[in-house]
This record gives structure tokens, sequence and C-alpha cells, in this order.
């Protein structure tokens, strides 16, 4: 899109401003794919897939009109698109986050009736101890698995 701007038009203040805008506004949009959500990936592949598709074949085609009026409506399509794909992202969580949530709170749960087990079988301990018995520890899967 960008490389073949000054093949078929003159370089001067107007046609290095509008250049300008164009690659500022392709790179601004690029940029904001970092924010967007891993799930969206095929969405963000189709949505560039859509631009090049526009793109001309021949180099040619690369003409004045092209760069002042289908190559800035190609870039803000994709601009539009990007920008939904980031909000998306940052409205609702992923399945993945809520997944992660989900299983880091029932490994807390698990994590805290184990240490509520710990607790009860030291307490027990104490008490068969105070009879002068043999202390004897059961460690068990579950409780060599805390991370």
């Amino acid at each position: 899109l960008v490389n073949n701007y000054f093949v078929y038009q003159p370089i001067n203040d107007i046609n290095v401003g509008h250049f300008d805008e164009l690659y500022g506004s392709l790179v601004e949009s690029i940029s904001k794919l970092k924010e967007a959500s891993s799930q969206h990936k095929p969405d963000i592949a189709i949505a560039l897939h859509e631009l090049a598709a526009e793109l001309p074949i021949s180099p040619s085609e690369y003409s004045t009109r092209f760069y002042m009026d289908v190559a800035p409506i190609l870039v803000d399509q994709l601009a539009v698109r990007i920008d939904e794909l980031v909000i998306e992202t940052q409205i609702a969580p992923t399945t993945e986050e809520e997944e992660e949530e989900e299983n880091s709170s029932s490994e807390e749960s698990r994590l805290e009736a184990s240490l509520r087990e710990d607790s009860e079988l030291q307490s027990a301990e104490k008490a068969t101890q105070a009879d002068g018995e043999r202390k004897v520890t059961l460690v068990t899967r579950e409780h060599m698995s805390i991370r």
C-alpha cells in the first residue's frame, strides 16, 4: 500500500502530507492489534485479507485516484474493524479468562479445604500426643498437589 505511493505521482508538499496521513492511520490501526484478544485472531486475519483483496494487482493501478479516493477508505475500514475487535476484547472477558478465574477460585477453595483438614489433623495429633502416643503423619496425594 505504501511502497508504490510516489511511483505514479509527483513528490510535493500535498502528496507528502497525504502520504503521511495515510501511513500514520495504517500504522496506528495495526499497532492496536496488540490490544485485541487472541480469540479474535481469525477476525483480524479476515480484516487484513479483505484489505489486501481490495488492493490493486497491477502496479499501474496505484494511481493518484487510488491513493486519494480508494486507499483512505480502505484504511478507515480496517481501522473501524480493528477498533471493534479491541472494544469487544475490553468489554467482555474472553472464555479463557473466565475459565482461568473459575479454575483459580475452585483451586483456592480446594486449598482452603486442604488447609482446614491439615489444621484439624494437627489438632487431633496434639490431642493424641498429649496421651503419650506416637505421632504418625498421613500424607495423601491431595496434600502433595498443593501449588
